[in-house]
C-alpha cells in the first residue's frame, strides 16, 4: 500500500464506513455517522474530510448524476496490518512478541478465544514449515 498520511480517528470513522458499505456518498457517510454519535456534526465537516481523504489518496471517486460515490483505494485489513505495523515498530522496537504480550497482558481471554490464536499459531506454522 502506498504509504499515506495517518488517519486520524475522524478520518478512520468515515473510512470504516466505506469499507461497511463497499462505496458511499457524502450523504450516505453523514447519515451513518449521525446514528453512530450521540453529538451531532454537520454535513459539510464530512464533505471537507471525505475531499481530504481523496486529495490524499485514501479514497477514489466517481460521478453518478450530481453525486460523487467514494470508495476505498486499501482495504480495511491491509490498512490495519499497516497500523499494527507502525505501532510495531515504533511502541515495541519491532518485536511481534512484545506486541503480544502486551495485547495478552492484564486482559481476560476467554477459553474460546485463546483456542482460536492457538489455532492461528499453528496454522501459521505450519504453512512456514
Amino acid at each position: 500500500m502506498p504509504k499515506h498520511p495517518k488517519l486520524s480517528d475522524a478520518n478512520f470513522e468515515i473510512m470504516k464506513i466505506i469499507w461497511d458499505l463497499g462505496e458511499a456518498t457524502v450523504k450516505e457517510i453523514h447519515e451513518a455517522i449521525k446514528k453512530r454519535r450521540f453529538e451531532p456534526i454537520k454535513r459539510e465537516s464530512i464533505q471537507v474530510q471525505v475531499k481530504r481523504l481523496a486529495r490524499y489518496g485514501w479514497l477514489r471517486r466517481r460521478k453518478e448524476g450530481k453525486n460523487y460515490h467514494y470508495s476505498s483505494v486499501s482495504g480495511q485489513e491491509e490498512v490495519n496490518r499497516d497500523i499494527l505495523d507502525d505501532v510495531k515498530d515504533r511502541v515495541f522496537g519491532g518485536s511481534q512478541t512484545e506486541l503480544i504480550k502486551c495485547l495478552l497482558k492484564n486482559t481476560d481471554v476467554q477459553k474460546e478465544e485463546m483456542e482460536r490464536i492457538r489455532k492461528l499459531l499453528s496454522a501459521y506454522e505450519k504453512r512456514k514449515t
